[in-house]
C-alpha cells in the first residue's frame, strides 16, 4: 500500500494544534491523527517551522509547548536554497501579475516544494490554493480532504 504524501502549509499545521475554534478543525485534525498512524507523510518546507515559531510565540507558554511539539513531529522538512527561493520570487512576482495580487514568496515557497517534489499541496489558504492552482500544482482544499 502506497502512503499518500502531501505538502502542507501553515495554515493547515496551525489548526493541528490551535484545535477546535479554528475553521475546518475536523478535517485538520482528521489529518493530523492519520499522519499520527503513519497512514499519511507530510512534508513541509523548513522554514515552515519559523511560521510556526512565530505565531506560537505570541501565545505564552502553551504556544511554546506547541512550537515544541510541531517541531519534534514535522521531521520530513525540506531544506531550500538559492535557487529555489530564486524560482519561489520569480513566481510570486508572475503571480501577482496575473491576478493574484495578493500572493507571498512564503505561499510560493510551499507551491515551489509541491511542484518540486510532485505531491500534492494541502491548504486551508484561499490566497496559497490559487497559486498553487495557477501554477499547475494538484491542490487539495483542506475542508474537502477525506
Amino acid at each position: 500500500m502506497t502512503i499518500p504524501v502531501f505538502v502542507v502549509d501553515a495554515s493547515v499545521l496551525l489548526k493541528w494544534y490551535l484545535g477546535k475554534e479554528e475553521p475546518n478543525w475536523e478535517e485538520a485534525d482528521q489529518l493530523y491523527q492519520r499522519f499520527g498512524d503513519g497512514e499519511v507523510r507530510v512534508i513541509v518546507p523548513e522554514f515552515a517551522l519559523y511560521e510556526l515559531a512565530n505565531r506560537f510565540t505570541r501565545m505564552g507558554p502553551q504556544g511554546q509547548r506547541w512550537f515544541l511539539l510541531a517541531a519534534a513531529q514535522l521531521s520530513d522538512k525540506a531544506p531550500w536554497d538559492a535557487e529555489f527561493l530564486a524560482q519561489s520570487v520569480a513566481l510570486t512576482a508572475s503571480a501577482r501579475k496575473h491576478g493574484i495580487p495578493k500572493a507571498t514568496v512564503y505561499d510560493a515557497l510551499y507551491v515551489q516544494l509541491a511542484k518540486k517534489t510532485g505531491f500534492p499541496l494541502l491548504t486551508a489558504d484561499r490566497i496559497q490554493g490559487r497559486l498553487g492552482e495557477w501554477a499547475g500544482v494538484d491542490v487539495v482544499w483542506l475542508w474537502r480532504y477525506e
